[in-house]
């Protein structure tokens, strides 16, 4: 039984999700993403600093996660981007990869402003 929910990883995966395909929709023509392409995602880039303030949460969310809730998060990605099924778990296990790394660095960051 998870002591914990999903809803931080969740955010995180649907926010890093959302941020991947932005990029790729910018640089899909030239391969390139330029000052004023770059500009455009700014917006979303800065949407972090809501899912970093849970960030103590991520790291339990996540080693709790059961089968049903990384269902619930492949499902939550496929139905927010109109992936087809093996565009879901691509695209779901790269941003988990993300989370994964990048957790502990976002904790670490957050421990040393509070000091």
């Amino acid at each position: 039984m998870e002591k914990f929910g999903i809803e931080n990883v969740k955010a995180l995966v649907l926010w890093s999700v959302e941020l991947t395909q932005q990029i790729y929709e910018k640089i899909d023509n030239d391969k390139k993403l330029d000052f004023f392409e770059a500009l455009s995602i700014i917006p979303k880039a800065l949407e972090l600093s809501k899912i970093i303030k849970n960030a103590p949460m991520l790291k339990e969310e996540w080693q709790d996660m059961s089968e049903a809730e990384r269902i619930e998060i492949n499902k939550a990605v496929a139905e927010k981007f109109d992936l087809k099924e093996d565009e879901i778990e691509l695209q779901v296990e790269e941003s988990i990869d993300l989370v994964i790394k990048n957790v502990k660095y976002i904790t670490d960051t957050i421990s040393r402003f509070k000091k």
